[in-house]
């Protein structure tokens, strides 16, 4: 397998791995568990597992300098703990698909993210890829039949700043390669906001939701939500720009909210209306065209 093909196939499975989530979270969420404390315990297992899994794997990988601990522990705060938080206040405030189309504004900012590091100019099918993309997105996700008069300001900061912290989690660590490894990112980064989110958690909230009941379901949900979606979604999208641009990457990843509603559709029962198929397709024929243009980024 080539390696530009194996770069498509692992932001592909990562995204479509986060499309997953929406199942996990459901249970979990059923069992009483908060957006804050799933998703502290999210970055904890997913830190504690790719640390023993790189201890044993690539012993030599993780660099345990202050600067490294630091910039993993940032990379974190902003890609993970403040990304997450800020998702969660954004749908506490405006409505969810309002705050799911700015997520997806990711494409944008790591159009401009690659202007501003590297000096790359979009190609025409990059561009149309990501208006595309973005289209599919808001059809979607519901975003033109929602009531989005009189949003809140700082709901809507936090749905754009959770965006700008998923292009981080493309950019960032090509940016910081020639320095640190992306497994001393990771893994500081997990654990990093890990720290963070443990000190807003609700410590009883947790113990109530363990002790009430149905813990096998609790467990297995966890595991696949800190382990499958998050831990292995994560790493593969963030290996995939080891083999195309970071735009390319973030185009790609507009295939979470396709594979999220094919979820809601199969597990749920939820019915797709006519505009949301039709935006499913605006994201998969966006991918297909940002492969199209095949314009390299220069090491964006």
């Amino acid at each position: 397998m080539s390696g530009r093909k194996k770069g498509i196939l692992l932001a592909v499975a990562g995204a479509g791995l986060w499309g997953v989530l929406g199942v996990p979270v459901r249970i979990l969420t059923r069992h009483g568990l908060g957006a804050v404390e799933l998703s502290f315990i999210r970055c904890l297992a997913a830190g504690l597992f790719y640390w023993a899994f790189a201890v044993v794997t690539a012993p030599g990988k993780i660099q345990h300098s202050p600067s490294a601990l630091t910039a993993g522990g940032l990379y974190g705060l902003l890609v993970y703990g403040g990304a997450f938080t800020a998702y969660n206040y954004s749908i506490a405030h405006i409505p969810v698909a309002v705050s799911t189309t700015l997520m997806f504004l990711c494409p944008i900012w790591v159009l401009i993210g690659s202007w501003c590091f590297w000096g790359h100019k979009a190609g025409v099918f990059q561009l149309l890829a990501t208006l595309a993309c973005l289209l599919g997105t808001a059809l979607v996700s519901g975003f033109f039949s929602a009531k989005t008069m009189n949003l809140s300001a700082l709901g809507v900061l936090a749905g754009i700043f959770n965006g700008i912290g998923v292009a981080l989690r493309i950019l960032l660590p090509k940016y910081l390669a020639g320095k640190y490894s992306g497994e001393t990112l990771q893994v500081y980064g997990f654990l990093g906001s890990a720290l963070f989110l443990g000190i807003l958690s609700d410590k009883a909230g947790m113990q109530a939701a363990f002790s009430g009941g149905g813990l096998g379901e609790m467990l297995a949900a966890l595991a696949l939500a800190c382990l499958v979606c998050t831990l292995a979604a994560n790493v593969m999208f963030v290996q995939s720009g080891c083999y195309i641009s970071s735009v390319e990457s973030s185009i790609l990843s507009s295939t979470e909210v396709v594979v999220g509603s094919l979820m809601g559709l199969l597990v749920y029962g939820e019915r797709l209306a006519p505009s949301q198929v039709c935006g499913m397709a605006l994201v998969v024929g966006g991918a297909i065209a940002s492969q199209l243009g095949r314009h390299r980024d220069g090491g964006a």
